[in-house]
This record gives structure tokens, C-alpha cells and sequence, in this order.
């Protein structure tokens, strides 16, 4: 599907860590026919950052259960052979897999002086983290800015 700019893009990305149940169908589902209303994109993207339970198995299992259900995506990872492969312009959909994307966008960040370090170390954040368990804490850690 060809959308235009203003159109909307969604998503519908599940853990592919067990089977889809109904509560993640409806997800997708409103997702499918607000697109396909508003002729915008419906986007299938896998969300397999806990890979200590993330399975090819589920995320298969997820792809069978949608394309049964009706529910065609525009864009997203497809089965390939043993693998999967990708659909639409925009991939990878695995967010495994978008890890280097993601690092190059924060190395331009980094270069154009759009961020700043957080000098503290984990025991200061471990020790604020203490605090508020104890309620002795007054808020969120806030860095300021050196301008």
C-alpha cells in the first residue's frame, strides 16, 4: 500500500516470547482498520529484545495466527525459507536487529551537541534508587545541562 505523508503508519509489535492471545489481537486489529481507513500504513514490527525468551517458534506462531485472522500487514518481517525476510522500506522490523541504526542516530546526536553525559556512576544512581525505596528521596534524578 502506497500512502501519502499525512497518512497515518501504526504498529502492532508483540514479544514473540508465546502464543498471541485476544487481548494483543485487538491490538492489531484496531491498529489494521484505523490504516486501512484512513489509507495509512499498518506496520508488524517484532519487539525480540528479551532474547532469553523470545522464540522463532512464537514469532512464526504469530505470523500464521495474523495472516489467519485477516489481519495483513504492510510492512514487517515475512518468513523466508528457514529465516525471515522483510517486507516494505523501512526494516529491519526486528528490533534485534536495529540495534546499529539506533547507535548511528546517537553518534549524530552526539556530534551535532544535541546531548549531554550523565557523569554519575551506577553506585549514585543505586544509592538514589535507595532512597526513594526508603522514602527518604526527593525526586527523580535531574541532570542539568552545561550550557
Amino acid at each position: 500500500m502506497s500512502a501519502s505523508p499525512s497518512a497515518p503508519r501504526v504498529r502492532f509489535c508483540p514479544a514473540p516470547s508465546g502464543w498471541l492471545h485476544v487481548g494483543s489481537v485487538r491490538a492489531a486489529l484496531y491498529n489494521y482498520l484505523h490504516a486501512r481507513h484512513h489509507g495509512g500504513t499498518f506496520v508488524f514490527r517484532i519487539e525480540d529484545t528479551d532474547a532469553t525468551r523470545a522464540t522463532e517458534e512464537s514469532m512464526r506462531s504469530m505470523m500464521e495466527a495474523m495472516a489467519w485472522i485477516g489481519l495483513d500487514f504492510d510492512e514487517g518481517p515475512e518468513p523466508e525459507g528457514d529465516g525471515f525476510g522483510s517486507r516494505g522500506g523501512y526494516g529491519p522490523y526486528r528490533q534485534s536487529e536495529r540495534t546499529e541504526l539506533y547507535a548511528a542516530v546517537a553518534r549524530r546526536l552526539e556530534a551535532s551537541g544535541a546531548t549531554y553525559r550523565d557523569h554519575r556512576t551506577a553506585e549514585d544512581l543505586e544509592a538514589w534508587r535507595e532512597a526513594q525505596r526508603a522514602g527518604k528521596g526527593e525526586g527523580p534524578p535531574v541532570v542539568k545541562a552545561s550550557t
